[in-house]
Order: structure tokens, then sequence, then C-alpha cells
């Protein structure tokens, strides 16, 4: 049983769109009957755990990737981007926009992933108290909805 439950964690924690579907799936496959909450808790742990750790170790993540780049270029294996491409001007405009941030923190992390997603936010938002509290909300209402959808669909 509590291989379902880090089977759960662990889709959450990457890929959390999909996993409750994943752990349902798993669950109805090894045929153990699994309740709504064990689901809804088992994503949303591995979302929020994930969630944490992308969100407070991104500027040591990004000044990483910064350093390594700037490194490639320098070897000449790497040339340099366009400093503005269409899609950094569609960025810094979502980014300006009020409407920008909410897609961002409560829709961005489901869309993507939550690695990047929780880097995302934390570099365009992290100054923004409420974001962090938004973000967490917002997990826990798409863990709920995700799972109440696979119930629905799938009908377990």
């Amino acid at each position: 049983m509590w291989g379902l439950y880090l089977w759960g964690a662990g889709l959450g924690s990457v890929k959390f769109m999909f996993a409750a579907s994943g752990l349902l799936l798993a669950a109805s496959t090894a045929e153990i009957d699994i309740s709504y909450w064990e689901v809804v808790i088992s994503t949303f742990l591995g979302a929020f755990i994930s969630f944490n750790v992308f969100f407070f170790f991104s500027p040591l993540l990004m000044e990483r990737a910064k350093l390594k780049k700037l490194e490639k270029i320098k070897k000449g294996t790497l040339k340099p981007k366009k400093q503005f491409s269409r899609m950094n001007k569609f960025i810094v405009k979502m980014k300006l926009s009020s409407f920008g941030y909410f897609v961002l923190v409560i829709v961005g992390p489901m869309v993507l992933s939550i690695p990047i997603g929780s880097i995302i936010i934390a570099k365009f938002y992290r100054r923004i108290k409420f974001t962090y509290w938004l973000e967490i909300v917002s997990l826990f209402l798409w863990a709920n909805l995700f799972t109440l959808s696979n119930l629905y669909i799938f009908g377990q």
C-alpha cells in the first residue's frame, strides 16, 4: 500500500496533471481499493514537496544554469540566443499583466510540470508574499479536481 502512495507522490512531484490517473490505474491493476482522499493526499504531497524544493532552490539552479551557459559560449560550443525573441516578448507581456500572474501561478505548474512551473513562478513572482500560498491552495484544489475527474470518467 505504501508503494502506491509513493508512486502517487512521485507522479505528483513531476507531472501533476496525470498523477491521479496513474495512481488509480496502478491501484486497479494491483486490485487494491484506494479511497478518494488517499489519492488526493498522495498526489498533493508529491506536488507540495517538489514545489517547495524547486521554489526555494530556484535562485541557485538559475545561477548554475547561467554559469554553464556562459562557459559553453566562451568555449564556442553554444551560440548566444537572441535577446528579444518572440517568446521572450510574450513572456514579458505575460509577466507585466495582472492576468499573467494568475495564469502562471494557478495553471502554469499543471500545464508544464511542477519543477519548471515552480522555477518560473519563483523567477517572476518570488517577492509577492501571496504567491507561495496561492500556489499551495491551487495545488490542493487541482489535486481534488484531477481526482474527481478521474473518478467520474473512469467510474472507480
